[in-house]
């Protein structure tokens, strides 16, 4: 939210909230989507620029380069 995209001819601010889940075995795409969406609307709803996940991941954190 605090870093703007420019563009040619206007600055466009953006927020991102997501809701992540993990796959079992026994899930077909249709579950994995309503969950993930749950969570979506949690992350929302919590104040929104944030990611809301099943208690079922693991908590670690893992840097991206």
């Amino acid at each position: 939210a605090q870093t703007p995209l420019y563009l040619a001819d206007r600055t466009v601010s953006f927020t991102f909230s997501g809701g992540l889940t993990e796959a079992s075995a026994e899930d077909g795409i249709s579950q994995l989507l309503i969950r993930a969406d749950q969570y979506l609307y949690q992350a929302k709803e919590e104040g929104r620029c944030r990611i809301c996940c099943d208690t079922r991941l693991p908590v670690t954190s893992a840097a991206v380069g």
